[in-house]
């Protein structure tokens, strides 16, 4: 298991957290996780496929997400601004969040 994977089991299993928000492998490719259940944490991944921005996912317009408790999300670099973004602005209290920052050496493009 990964140091990131630990991590999100260790918050869950502790009850800091009631969700982690993060990247698993679906049928298609990569996509957004909502793992609840610390056993699950092993199914979290992190590499170059890993494009979306997952502080989306904080917005207080996305209830089913808010209602969940408080929330720990995996966070890119070049994403961070975006979490930042929702602090300054008043949309999301920093201390209902927990941030997993992992380190990114970029992101595919995909040629369409």
């Amino acid at each position: 298991m990964s140091e990131m994977s630990e991590l999100a089991a260790k918050l869950l299993s502790e009850g800091t957290v009631k969700v982690v928000i993060g990247y698993e492998q679906g049928p298609a490719g990569v996509r957004p996780a909502f793992i609840t259940d610390p056993a699950k944490a092993e199914t979290l991944i992190f590499d170059s496929r890993c494009v979306h921005n997952l502080a989306v996912y904080l917005n207080p317009r996305r209830s089913h997400v808010v209602t969940m408790g408080k929330v720990a999300v995996i966070v890119k670099g070049c994403d961070s601004k975006a979490v930042a973004g929702l602090i300054r602005e008043y949309q999301v209290k920093r201390e209902d969040i927990v941030i997993i920052g992992v380190r990114c050496g970029g992101v595919v493009r995909r040629a369409d």
